[in-house]
């Protein structure tokens, strides 16, 4: 069974900003096929921004979306902040997550959650796959 990796909003954003898929770059990091996961809570701020943003950060929201569209979206509300529920919810469910966040990054390690996060042109995985 491939592992499951969890993508957050500003990987996606990221994506979009660099007009790439990112999806198979990560798959590489892993080192093996995954099934990529987004949060329900990940894909509605991706519509929050479509409407409430600039034009520019409203385009790369929607290419956000359409990558987010090729994942299994999970059910998940936000009781808490947005860090702490992708906390929570890749604990409880085994996911890897990909991020660019330094500080959901940190928290992950804590927590002994595999990361993948990019450095310089490409991703690294960062922990153990389990």
């Amino acid at each position: 069974m491939p592992p499951k990796v969890l993508l957050d909003t500003n990987v996606l954003m990221m994506a979009a900003r660099l007009g790439r898929d990112l999806m198979e770059e990560i798959a590489t990091a892993v080192g093996s096929p995954v099934e990529y996961v987004v949060p329900s809570f990940v894909v509605e701020e991706l519509r929050n921004l479509v409407e409430r943003e600039s034009p520019s950060v409203s385009r790369q929201a929607q290419f956000a979306l359409k990558l987010a569209e090729r994942c299994k979206m999970v059910e998940a509300s936000l009781k808490q902040g947005v860090d702490e529920s992708i906390v929570k919810l890749a604990k409880s469910s085994g996911f890897v997550v990909a991020t660019c966040d330094g500080k959901l990054r940190k928290k992950l390690r804590e927590k002994g959650i595999a990361v993948v996060y990019p450095r310089d042109n490409f991703f690294v995985l960062e922990g153990f796959l389990g």
